[in-house]
C-alpha cells in the first residue's frame, strides 16, 4: 500500500469492484456479512483518520501562514524604542480621555485593564519591549469605587507592587481613590485598602502628579508619614481632605517637604489661612489654586503668583472707592470666576482688576444681568484675543454677546446658560455665510445651549446647517420644551452632527 507524502496514512485498500462478487438479488451469507461489516468498519476508520489528518494539516498550515505573515508585518520594521514610545502614547491617550470629567480617584480600574495590560498579551516581543520600558508603567490608576474591581480588589496590592517594580525609578503619576468600600460581596476594611496606599507611600520620593481620595485611616497614614516628596509637582486631595491637611500641623509639614510643588487645585487661599500657607509653601511657585475673599484680597494674592496658570476666583464684596490698578497674570491660561454681589450693586466686577493676556479658557458664573460689559472690558483690556473656550453661566444681552464674539474670533468651545430665553435673533446672528463661511466665531467646534427657547426649531437648524464642516457636536437642552428633541431628531436623520439634549454645565 502506498503512503501519503504529507502524513503517515496509507492509501485505501478498498476496491469498489469487490461488490461485483456478491449476488445483488440475494442476501449475503453469514461469512459474507462478516466480511462486509469488517470492510465498512475499516472504511469508517480510514475516513475518520483522513478527516483528523486534514484538520491537523489545515491548522498547521494556517498557523504557519499567520506566523510568516507576522514576520513580514511593517510593525517589525520599527525599532524597539520607537514601538515602546507608541505604547506610551496609546496608553496616555486612553487615560486622558477617561479622566477629563472624572473626580478625584475615579477611573476605570486600569490597574488591571487598559492598553498596557492588553499590549503584554499580544506577543512575546511586545511583552518584552513593554516590560523593559519603565515609562509605560508610571501611570498608576486604581479606584475601589468602580465596578471594574468587583471580585478583584483582593489582588490589587500584588498587581500594584508589580507595576511599581516595572516603573523602576521613574516619576509616578497616580490616581488613587478608596473613599468608599470596594464593590464586592465582602466589604473591605480600611486596612485592606490601606495595603495599596502603603505601597504607594513607600515610593513617595517618586510621586510627581498625584490625585488621592483617601479613607480616614489612609489620611492619618499620610499625615504621620515622614517621607520627602522630592518630585511632587501636583497634588489633588479633594476639598475635604485638603481642609483636614491644613487643620493638622503635620499636614503643613508635609507641604514643606515638597520643594517642587506647583499645582494645588484644591488649595483655597483665604485671608484667614494665607499666612500659614505662606509658611509652608512659597506662593510665588504655585501654578494652580483657588482664591476666596474680597476683590482687593484676590488681587493682592494673585499679584504674588506670577507663575499662576489656572485659578478659580470666588469674590465677595466690592473694591474700595480708590481702586484704580490692575493685577497682571502673564501666564494665566484658565480662569473660573464668581463674584457675588447684590443685584443693585454697580461697583466694578472683580474682572476689572485683572489682566490675563495668555488666557485660553474662561468660565464666568453670575446671577445678575449686565454681565456682557464686564467680560468685554476684561477681554479687550487683557488683549486675550486667542481665547478658545468660553462658558457663560450668566444673563448676557445679545448686543453684548455679539461684541464679545467679535473680539475672540478663534473661539472653539462655547457653553451658554443664558438664564433668559433665547430667540430667533440669537440663532440668526450665529449663522455663517453659505459661500464664504464667514461670520462670528466661525472656528466653533462645540456648542452647548441650555435655557428656554422662544423660537421654533427652524432657526436653530438653519444656524447648525451653516456650520456644517466645522461644528462637530452640540448640546441643545431645555426644560419642558420639545424643541431640543426636534433638533436632535432632524440632525440624526441628516447624519452629520452629533446632537445631545442632556447636559450638566457643572
Amino acid at each position: 500500500m502506498a503512503c501519503c507524502s504529507h502524513c503517515s496514512l496509507s492509501s485505501s485498500p478498498l476496491d469498489p469492484n469487490l461488490l461485483l462478487l456478491y449476488d445483488p438479488y440475494k442476501a449475503p451469507s453469514a461469512s459474507e456479512a462478516t466480511t462486509l461489516k469488517n470492510t465498512v468498519a475499516a472504511a469508517e476508520q480510514e475516513l475518520y483518520d483522513l478527516r483528523a489528518a486534514v484538520e491537523a494539516r489545515t491548522k498547521l498550515l494556517e498557523r504557519t501562514i499567520v506566523e510568516y505573515r507576522a514576520m513580514l508585518a511593517p510593525v517589525r520594521l520599527l525599532p524597539p524604542e520607537l514601538l515602546a514610545q507608541i505604547f506610551v502614547f496609546a496608553d496616555t491617550t486612553q487615560i486622558d480621555s477617561q479622566s477629563d470629567e472624572e473626580s478625584v480617584g475615579e477611573d476605570t480600574a486600569s490597574l488591571f485593564d487598559g492598553v498596557k495590560r492588553n499590549i503584554i498579551h499580544v506577543s512575546a516581543r511586545w511583552r518584552a519591549i513593554a516590560l523593559a520600558h519603565a515609562p509605560l508603567w508610571t501611570r498608576i490608576h486604581v479606584s475601589f469605587k468602580t465596578a471594574a474591581l468587583r471580585g478583584r480588589w483582593e489582588s490589587a496590592p500584588l498587581v500594584l507592587a508589580q507595576q511599581l517594580e516595572w516603573s523602576q525609578s521613574y516619576p509616578l503619576q497616580i490616581r488613587y481613590g478608596s473613599q468608599s468600600p470596594p464593590l464586592s460581596e465582602t466589604s473591605a476594611t480600611d486596612t485592606d485598602r490601606g495595603g495599596c496606599f502603603g505601597l504607594l507611600l513607600a515610593h513617595a520620593d517618586r510621586w510627581a502628579d498625584v490625585s488621592l481620595g483617601l479613607t480616614g485611616s489612609e489620611m492619618k497614614k499620610l499625615l504621620e508619614s515622614q517621607a520627602t516628596f522630592s518630585m511632587l509637582k501636583r497634588l489633588e486631595l479633594g476639598p475635604w481632605s485638603f481642609a483636614q491637611l491644613y487643620d493638622d500641623p503635620a499636614g503643613l509639614a508635609i507641604l514643606s517637604r515638597c520643594p517642587q510643588l506647583r499645582t494645588l487645585p484644591d488649595l483655597q487661599v483665604t485671608n484667614e489661612n494665607i499666612h500659614s500657607i505662606r509658611s509652608s509653601i512659597p506662593l510665588a511657585q504655585l501654578e494652580a489654586i483657588k482664591v476666596l475673599g474680597t476683590p482687593s484680597f484676590v488681587m493682592q494674592t494673585l499679584g504674588r503668583l506670577q507663575l499662576l496658570q489656572r485659578v478659580s476666583i470666588h469674590a465677595q464684596g466690592t473694591f474700595p472707592e480708590d481702586f484704580t490698578g490692575r493685577t497682571s497674570c502673564p501666564k494665566l491660561h484658565a480662569l473660573r470666576v464668581l463674584h457675588l454681589k447684590i443685584p443693585t450693586d454697580m461697583t466694578p466686577h472683580v474682572l476689572n482688576g485683572l489682566l490675563a493676556p495668555a488666557l485660553k479658557k474662561l468660565r464666568y458664573d453670575h446671577h445678575r444681568s449686565g454681565a456682557g460689559p464686564d467680560i468685554l472690558n476684561f477681554l479687550t483690556s487683557s488683549r486675550c484675543f486667542d481665547l478658545v473656550r468660553l462658558q457663560l453661566n450668566a444673563r448676557t444681552p445679545l448686543s453684548s454677546l455679539l461684541q464679545i464674539f467679535r473680539v475672540i474670533p478663534r473661539l472653539e468651545h462655547f457653553i451658554y446658560a443664558a438664564q433668559a430665553p433665547l430667540g430667533k435673533d440669537f440663532f440668526q446672528s450665529l449663522c455663517l455665510d453659505d459661500i464664504t463661511h464667514a461670520g462670528l466665531i466661525s472656528s466653533l467646534t462645540f456648542l452647548a445651549l441650555t435655557d428656554e427657547f422662544t423660537c421654533q426649531a427652524e432657526p436653530v437648524l438653519e444656524m447648525l446647517r451653516t456650520r456644517r464642516g466645522t461644528l462637530r457636536s452640540t448640546v441643545i437642552c431645555s426644560r419642558m420644551q420639545v424643541l431640543p428633541d426636534v433638533v436632535a431628531l432632524t440632525m440624526k436623520k441628516e447624519g452629520w452632527l452629533d446632537v445631545s439634549t442632556r447636559w450638566n454645565l457643572d
